[in-house]
């Protein structure tokens, strides 16, 4: 079935399907422009990483009971 220009077919069905689907402006990702923030934005990623990273490593070194 074709609706060509019919604003209120789209009102009705396009409309209520893009807010569902798309995700709002404001949880998307917005990167770095300028290079303080860029340098900011690194330094938390590497600092998130080092410190999974050395989470990982801790339940490692801990033997493992067996029940």
């Amino acid at each position: 079935m074709y609706h060509f220009g019919d604003p209120e077919w789209y009102d009705k069905h396009i409309e209520p399907a893009k807010t569902t689907f798309w995700p709002k402006e404001e949880d998307t990702n917005k990167p770095a422009k300028d290079p303080e923030s860029l340098k900011s934005q690194l330094q938390q990623l590497k600092s998130k990483r080092k410190t999974s990273s050395d989470s990982a490593q801790i339940e490692e070194s801990q033997p493992q009971r067996l029940v």
